[in-house]
C-alpha cells in the first residue's frame, strides 16, 4: 500500500479588501456580542446585590415618563417606604391581581395598620380602585428605565424563546473566535 503525501505547503488564499472588511467585521461582531453580554450579566449582578427587578412595560399608561418597550427597573421596599409620587408596581386586586406599575396618589393607613393605596397611570383619565396592603408586604418602587429593552425581554419571556435566544448568543459569541482561530492557524501564529 502506497501512502502519497503532499510536499508544498498547504497556499493561503490572498488577502483581499473585501476579506479584510469581512474579517474586521466579524472581529467587531464578536466585540460588541462580548460588550453586550458582559453589560448584561454586570446589570443582572447589580440587580442580585440591590433586590433589584427588571420588568418591561407594555401599556402606555404611564406616558410620558415610560414608553412601552422601555425596560424599568424596580426595587423592593417595603409598602410603608413607599411615598405618595413615587411610581411603584403593584397587584391590583380589582384586576385579578394584575401587576401594574402606576404612580401613588393617595396613601391611607387604616385603623388595622394596613395601608389604603390609590395609584394612577399618568396617562389614564381615572385613578385606579384603591387596594389594601400590609405595612410590611413587598412593593416595587420605580428606579430607572431602559428604552426599548423592554421588548426584547418581553420577546424573550417563554421557554423556547429563551433558548432560541441563548444559542443565538453562543452562536454570535464563538464565530467571531472560531474565524480568529482559523485566521492564526493560517498565518502560523502560537497561541
Amino acid at each position: 500500500m502506497t501512502v502519497t503525501t503532499r510536499d508544498t505547503p498547504r497556499s493561503t488564499p490572498q488577502w483581499t479588501p473585501v476579506r479584510g472588511v469581512l474579517r474586521t467585521g466579524w472581529i467587531c461582531l464578536g466585540v460588541v456580542a462580548m460588550l453586550a453580554l458582559l453589560v448584561i450579566v454586570a446589570g443582572l449582578g447589580y440587580g442580585y446585590l440591590t433586590h433589584t427587578a427588571y420588568r418591561p412595560e407594555l401599556s402606555g399608561s404611564m406616558r410620558p415618563l415610560l414608553q412601552p418597550g422601555d425596560l424599568l427597573a424596580i426595587e423592593q421596599v417595603d409598602a410603608s417606604d413607599a411615598g405618595v409620587g413615587d411610581i411603584v408596581t403593584l397587584r391590583i386586586p380589582s384586576r385579578n391581581d394584575e401587576l401594574v406599575t402606576h404612580r401613588l396618589i393617595a396613601v391611607k393607613q387604616l385603623r388595622g395598620g394596613d395601608l389604603l393605596f390609590t395609584t394612577k397611570g399618568d396617562a389614564n383619565p381615572v385613578a385606579d380602585p384603591p387596594g389594601m396592603i400590609a405595612p410590611d408586604a413587598p412593593v416595587g418602587r420605580y428606579g430607572y428605565r431602559v428604552p426599548w429593552l423592554g421588548r426584547v425581554v418581553a420577546a424573550t419571556s417563554g421557554t423556547v424563546q429563551r433558548i432560541v435566544m441563548i444559542w443565538v448568543g453562543v452562536a454570535l459569541l464563538c464565530l467571531p473566535w472560531r474565524r480568529i482561530a482559523r485566521w492564526r492557524d493560517r498565518r502560523g501564529m502560537a497561541r
